[in-house]
Parts: structure tokens; C-alpha cells; sequence
């Protein structure tokens, strides 16, 4: 016999930030500061070509190579996260995420 535990499925609303670079979606992690980017990203403009370090998600380090010529798009939402993102409330622990 399985034992049910009350469970409550909390929805969470989350900021999350899109740099396009070229065509190109670099989703940032949830640490990622858009302002910081786009002050990097416009610096590099002024030069001829300059490596431009992004923290994506899964908190992987990606270099662009920024340059006068590259068409760059910043995109900040609040999406609401999906069901590999929801946490749990029990009331006998606490929470837990489920990845």
C-alpha cells in the first residue's frame, strides 16, 4: 500500500533573459545580470571584435565574439516555470525540487 502525501504543486513566476546574438538564443542563468551584459556587449561594439563571457543556463560559460557588425537582441520576461521546474510543499519536510 502506497502512502499519499500531501503535496501542493507551487507555480513560480521567474525573470528570465534571452541574448540573440547574430540569430543565435543564449538563454542567461538565473544569476545573470542583463545589465551587466548589455554594458559588455556595448563596450565591445566600440571595437573591432571583442569575446564577450555569458553564463548561460546549466551555468555553462559562453564566449561571443562581439563585433561592430553583430546584431544583438536583449529580451528580459517573467515566465511562469514548467513541470521540470516545479517544487514541492510537503508539510512534514519542507520543499523539495524536482529536476
Amino acid at each position: 500500500m502506497r502512502r499519499a502525501y500531501g503535496a501542493r504543486v507551487h507555480a513560480m513566476n521567474v525573470v528570465q533573459t534571452d541574448v540573440i546574438l547574430d540569430g543565435v538564443v543564449y538563454t542567461l542563468a538565473s544569476a545573470g545580470d542583463p545589465k551587466v551584459v548589455r554594458d559588455a556587449i556595448e563596450s565591445a561594439v566600440a571595437t573591432e571584435g571583442t569575446f564577450v563571457d555569458i553564463t548561460v543556463e546549466g551555468n555553462a560559460t559562453v564566449s561571443i565574439l562581439v563585433t561592430s557588425h553583430s546584431r544583438v537582441q536583449i529580451v528580459t520576461r517573467t515566465v511562469t516555470t514548467d513541470a521540470g521546474d516545479i517544487v514541492l510543499t510537503f508539510p512534514e519536510i519542507g520543499e523539495a525540487e524536482m529536476l
